[in-house]
C-alpha cells in the first residue's frame, strides 16, 4: 500500500468539541459508556471502561462542560433510565451523570471520514507501516485509539484505513 495524496484538512469547519473526542480515545470511550448505561457514576465507569478514576472524573467534567453530560437530578434511579443498574430501583448515594442528545449526536457523528480529517500523510503512513515501527512509538495513533499499547492497529484503525482505501486517500493494491 502506497500513499498517494491526503488531501487537506477541514479542520476549520469541525466542532472543537468533536475534534477533541477524536484526539481522545479514552474520553470517546466514557461517552459511549454513557450511552450504553443512559445514567452512571463515575466509579462504575471505571469498572466497565478500566479508566483510573481519577481520568473518569476528569473526563465526566469535560463531558459535561461540552453539554454532553448532564447532572442526574431525580433522588432515585429505575432501572428503565439506568440500563446497567442491577436492581430495580436504588436511592442515589453518587453523583450521577445522564447522557444528553447533543452528546447522542456527537457520538453518531465519530466516523472514520471524521477522522481522516484530522490525520496527515505521515500519521497514515505511520498507521500502514504500524508492523515494520512496532519498536517506535505514536502516541498521537495511540491516544486517538488506532494502535494498541503494543502497537498493533485497533479495529478502529482498520475502519479507517479502510476509509482511506474507499476515498482513494491511499492506494490499497
Amino acid at each position: 500500500m502506497n500513499i498517494d495524496t491526503v488531501p487537506p484538512a477541514n479542520l476549520r469547519n469541525m466542532d472543537p468539541r468533536i475534534k477533541e473526542l477524536i484526539e481522545d480515545y479514552k474520553l470517546a470511550v466514557v461517552l459511549r459508556h454513557m450511552s450504553v448505561a443512559k445514567v452512571d457514576y463515575a466509579k462504575n465507569v471505571r469498572k466497565y471502561t478500566e479508566i483510573p478514576l481519577f481520568a473518569v472524573n476528569s473526563y465526566l467534567e469535560m463531558l459535561l462542560e461540552c453539554g454532553y453530560l448532564t447532572h442526574y437530578t431525580n433522588t432515585s434511579i429505575k432501572r428503565s433510565s439506568a440500563k446497567l443498574k442491577k436492581s430495580a430501583e436504588v436511592h442515589k448515594h453518587h453523583t450521577y451523570y445522564e447522557i444528553t442528545r447533543e452528546g447522542e449526536i456527537a457520538l453518531r457523528s465519530l466516523t472514520p471520514s471524521l477522522y481522516l480529517e484530522l490525520l496527515d500523510s505521515t500519521d497514515l503512513e505511520n498507521l500502514l507501516n504500524h508492523r515494520k515501527a512496532a519498536s517506535i512509538e505514536n502516541p498521537k495513533l495511540s491516544k486517538m485509539g488506532l494502535l494498541d499499547r503494543e502497537n498493533k492497529i485497533t479495529n478502529l484503525g482498520r475502519d479507517i484505513l479502510e476509509e482511506a482505501c474507499r476515498k482513494k486517500i491511499i492506494n490499497c493494491r
